[in-house]
């Protein structure tokens, strides 16, 4: 069933926390042992692109997330009966 909505596999998840490892540690390199080049345009561009790898992972509002058969079957009736 394709309701349009789209989700980023899991491997995003943990890309984005690994982004933002990367940001933490460019930040305390930068700050406390030595000035890196353009540090403040990696630290954003990391800390963003983690933002966006995690929140793009969640579902979207509205949508219900099923794990099981029954718990598909449920959501089933539960549309069905709105529509009467």
């Amino acid at each position: 069933m394709d309701d349009g909505y789209f989700a980023l596999p899991a491997w995003a998840l943990a890309l984005g926390g690994a982004l933002f490892v990367a940001s933490d540690a460019l930040l305390a390199t930068n700050r406390f042992a030595a000035a890196l080049p353009a540090a403040s345009v990696w630290m954003l561009a990391t800390y963003w692109l983690a933002q966006w790898c995690i929140a793009s992972w969640l579902p979207a509002a509205g949508v219900r997330v099923v794990k099981s058969p029954a718990d598909m079957r449920e959501a089933m009736v539960e549309e069905l009966g709105k529509k009467k």
